[in-house]
């Protein structure tokens, strides 16, 4: 594409004339002039294939909105060309009419910035006009200043320093949407997601804080976790409210998650400052920040220099790394020496007592947090350095040296997470040389394999824009979802850290590890928020999503209710041998209330022929009453908590290995969805993504499933039935507002989807609990038919219910996902993508 771009200073216009063609249709006529310079190489190309011109005219000032007739592809499919002598100028002409229907025409939007693939490159001494003629009775909003405008028309030169943005023609009869009202309802709707976010995680992180630290110190530590969530969120907010004024200022409207890539070194937009700071933050700062508070509440002291030396060092690798590809620039040096200086200085005052005790004993965090902050801010704000655009193959260099800064920048979480689970597991260290090995090979996996930026650039360099939103001696990647790729890597560790922590601490039957309740409730809250970070184009602007995160934290608090904890652990406490006298006794009782009922039934023809006196059936009749050793007025509700009670231990198993089976059961009963998604979705970029975005229906029903092993005893509802059917009550519902916002569908395809979540969650529920009674009695030595009697048409409801719904939605879902592919209309919400074909 860049070979078809003019080579000489040009000149020309674009003009759009749109003309009525009857019966309330319309003609768009985009006509295009291109002056062309005799020696300007673009001209042989043309002669030799005038249908090129495709190609040409998004290279042109406004192209590729001209050429787009609503984000579909209009360009001319020749052009004319003339010359009147071989020393006068190429004039070349195109253009091209479409017939649309008043059915499909709301409006005919230009936005002249819009450079997706980066193609455009303002030349010096060039004059390109725009110019719009509409009938009477159409709209013309024009965005920017134009050189001349009129009730009909408007006149725009697109290279002078001050003109027109964007023109939305509106045709009569067509609603007008206030576009500003609609970008301002999506800009508060991301602020309220991150601030919901925020706060639910925060009183899930202080529930943890106040009981894992000691009654002296509790306070501080929640006021400083509460401080650092603050600080992060309104960060982030404030990020995408200037990316919404930024998007708002150039016409773009709701533009924000769309890519902008300059081929040349170019002057950074004025939220680059927050941004950047926002990255440093997130990739190298936040992870020092955790393993500082990790080593504290392990240990019991504050960290030291050889404990944070590794995450810390991040930054100013990346610093020394961009010094040296600069050739020892004068700037590089010099951002190096303010980073030392002011590590140094901190560590100094610190260490002097200024800020008493306890400021002297996180001096090495407060030094250590600094060097981060400040060489890998320097690094990130300078990584497109002029220096770098100057140096001879700056592709070459930058594709060998862009895969260990990418490394460099992902590593701080990777070996906090390391560091963590050994902390949290309290296994031995392993040696360097295996835990470097582990901590490349981790860094390698939160990698993206598909940094989606293209324009030729070297896979190192794509994967390094994905990160830092930077290109290498280019210029800036704006966009804000990629700014919060960390929050993925973040979601993944906290989710991996407290798997690996319930599963070193539950190993053991009879004992749950301390703040066992928080752990499973985040994970619950996790999966929902998952969606957020994993696609924050979809889901951070949906005002659903903040409801998912309230909804998430309430019901993970009210299907584990405090108060249950004392009668919880000793049902879990409950030993195998107490456990199978349970189940036995639960047999005996079930068979003596099914022998008096025969009783009843067969005696009434033996009272009859007098084989059986009144005083022998009163003997018989009182003997068959006692369902049990302890005598009770209400045979039938101690029937039923004696099956609550063998039921509803954890059976003597450890609490992980309960809690993997029924996330196992939950997985293969899920299958069905799992396999209609796979089919439905793209691929995605990188394995954070994949577990993030891909992963909140399924993750859902693995996490609450593996809740509901991991703390049975302690879920809300009587029978393992009943409190599946309250793990439903609570999952439902976040994957109705996860599904509703994937969807982007008409109202019948809406609620066929609905209708196949509803029977797979339907099957979900029935299948846990008849797989945890069944699970409860073979732990006994029985056979699971001795409990629940299948020759009875009651006990043979709710499995047949559960095979019949298994069938339907395995056939419905995965015939749904391809009546549903054909349904849905083609999604107007921008890609977040560079390079997308047109």
């Amino acid at each position: 594409m860049t070979a078809y771009r003019p080579s000489k200073p040009y000149r020309g216009g674009t003009e759009v004339k749109i003309r009525s063609a009857g019966h309330g249709d319309w003609y768009v006529t985009t006509s295009y002039r291109l002056v062309l310079q005799p020696t300007d190489t673009l001209a042989r190309k043309l002669r030799r294939d005038v249908s090129a011109i495709r190609y040409v005219i998004p290279n042109l000032p406004g192209g590729y909105a001209a050429a787009h007739f609503n984000s579909e592809l209009y360009a001319p499919r020749s052009c004319t060309i003339t010359q009147d002598s071989p020393g006068s100028d190429v004039i070349v002409t195109a253009s091209r009419r479409r017939h649309v229907s008043r059915n499909l025409l709301k409006s005919v939007d230009y936005r002249m910035t819009e450079d997706p693939e980066g193609l455009y490159r303002h030349h010096r001494q060039v004059r390109w006009t725009f110019s719009v003629e509409v009938p009477d009775g159409w709209e013309v909003n024009v965005t920017g200043q134009p050189t001349r405008q009129t009730k009909g028309t408007v006149t725009a030169v697109l290279t002078n320093t001050e003109t027109v943005n964007r023109v939305e023609l509106v045709p009569p009869g067509a609603p007008t949407v206030r576009e500003d009202q609609a970008t301002a309802s999506k800009q508060a709707a991301a602020s309220t997601t991150v601030a919901v976010v925020a706060v639910t995680g925060a009183l899930l992180l202080h529930t943890a804080v106040m009981s894992g630290f000691p009654a002296a110190t509790r306070r501080r530590w929640a006021a400083a976790s509460a401080a650092g969530v603050t600080v992060t969120a309104l960060g982030t907010v404030t990020l995408i409210a200037a990316a919404f004024s930024l998007a708002r200022s150039e016409g773009y409207g709701w533009d924000w998650a769309s890519w902008t890539y300059a081929d040349e070194p170019i002057t950074q937009p004025p939220y680059i400052l927050a941004q950047q700071t926002l990255v440093t933050f997130s990739w190298l700062v936040l992870p020092l920040l955790v393993l500082a508070v990790t080593i504290r509440r392990l240990t019991g002291r504050p960290p030291g220099a050889r404990a944070l030396a590794p995450p810390a060092l991040a930054g100013p690798a990346l610093l020394v790394l961009e010094t040296v590809i600069s050739g020892f620039a004068t700037w590089a040096l010099l951002a190096c020496g303010v980073a030392v200086a002011s590590a140094a200085g901190v560590w100094g005052v610190q260490r002097s007592g200024t800020f008493g005790p306890i400021g002297r004993r996180w001096a090495a965090a407060g030094g250590a947090v600094t060097l981060a902050y400040v060489s890998g801010l320097s690094a990130l704000i300078l990584l497109p350095g002029p220096d770098a655009s100057r140096l001879p193959d700056v592709n070459v260099t930058w594709g060998l040296a862009a895969w260990p800064t990418a490394l460099a920048v992902v590593l701080p979480w990777t070996i906090v997470s390391m560091q963590a689970v050994h902390g949290l597991s309290g296994s031995p260290k392993a040696g360097k040389a295996p835990s470097i090995f582990s901590a490349l090979v981790l860094a390698c996996l939160v990698l993206p394999w598909d940094g989606a930026v293209d324009q030729g650039l070297p896979q190192g360099v794509k994967v390094l824009a994905w990160l830092t939103n930077l290109v290498p001696g280019r210029g800036v990647v704006s966009d804000v979802t990629v700014a919060l790729i960390w929050w993925q890597v973040l979601w993944v560790a906290a989710a991996a850290c407290l798997l690996y922590w319930l599963w070193s601490c539950g190993r053991a039957p009879g004992k749950w590890p301390d703040n066992t309740r928080t752990a499973c409730m985040a994970l619950i809250w996790l999966a929902a928020t998952a969606p957020i970070v994993g696609n924050p184009s979809v889901h951070l602007d949906a005002w659903l999503s903040p409801v998912v995160a309230i909804a998430a934290y309430a019901g993970s608090v009210w299907l584990v209710p405090a108060g249950r904890q004392e009668r919880a652990q000793r049902l879990h406490g409950m030993s195998r041998l107490a456990h199978v006298r349970l189940i036995h006794s639960l047999l005996r009782a079930q068979l003596m209330a099914s022998s008096r009922h025969r009783f009843f039934r067969d005696s009434q023809d033996s009272l009859a022929d007098g084989s059986l006196t009144p005083g022998d059936w009163d003997t018989r009749w009182n003997s068959l009453s006692a369902v049990s050793p302890f005598p009770s007025r209400d045979p039938a509700g101690q029937l039923l908590r004696l099956r609550y009670t063998a039921l509803g231990s954890s059976g003597g198993y450890p609490p992980w290995r309960n809690g993997m089976a029924t996330g196992a059961a939950a997985l293969l009963l899920s299958l069905p969805w799992a396999v209609a998604q796979y089919l439905t979705n793209p691929l995605y970029d990188s394995l954070p993504e994949l577990f993030t975005a891909a992963g909140g229906l399924l993750g859902l029903w693995w996490f609450s499933a593996f809740s509901y092993g991991y703390l049975h005893p302690w879920i809300r509802g009587t029978g393992p039935l009943g409190k599946a059917a309250c793990v439903f009550v609570v999952v439902w519902p976040l994957q109705l507002g996860l599904l509703v916002e994937d969807l982007d569908a008409n109202f019948n395809q809406a609620a066929v989807w609905i209708m196949f979540l509803t029977a797979q969650n339907t099957l979900v529920t029935l299948g846990l609990g008849l797989y945890w009674e069944a699970r409860m009695v073979r732990a006994a030595g029985l056979p699971w038919g001795q409990i629940r009697n299948f020759r009875r048409l009651s006990s043979l409801a709710v499995p047949s219910t559960t095979v019949l719904v298994a069938a339907a939605t395995a056939v419905a879902t995965v015939l749904g996902s391809s009546w549903a592919t054909s349904f849905t209309p083609p999604s107007d919400k921008p890609a977040a993508v560079v390079g997308a074909s047109p």
